[in-house]
């Protein structure tokens, strides 16, 4: 059970890497590889991989004439799986 939650945002992975090593950070998550790299050669960390939806978004520009047209817009629709 835990008293508290902190949530933090921080945009560099090295940031994260270094405040994990010092004790700052019990779990960060979006690390660049070479930061997870170095810190599974820690023996006192341990790093799990944990997998995680992803979503992709397509956009189509209205002012294309191809893409005004709806079948267009259809047939990309059904050439994502």
């Amino acid at each position: 059970k835990m008293s508290r939650v902190v949530l933090r945002h921080f945009q560099e992975s090295q940031t994260l890497r270094l405040m994990i090593e010092k004790g700052d950070l019990d779990i960060a998550n979006n690390m660049a590889v070479s930061d997870i790299n170095a810190l599974r050669s820690d023996p006192q960390l341990t790093v799990d991989v944990v997998q995680r939806g992803t979503m992709y978004y397509v956009a189509m520009s209205m002012k294309e004439a191809h893409f005004a047209n709806p079948k267009v817009r259809e047939a990309v629709r059904y050439l994502i799986d």
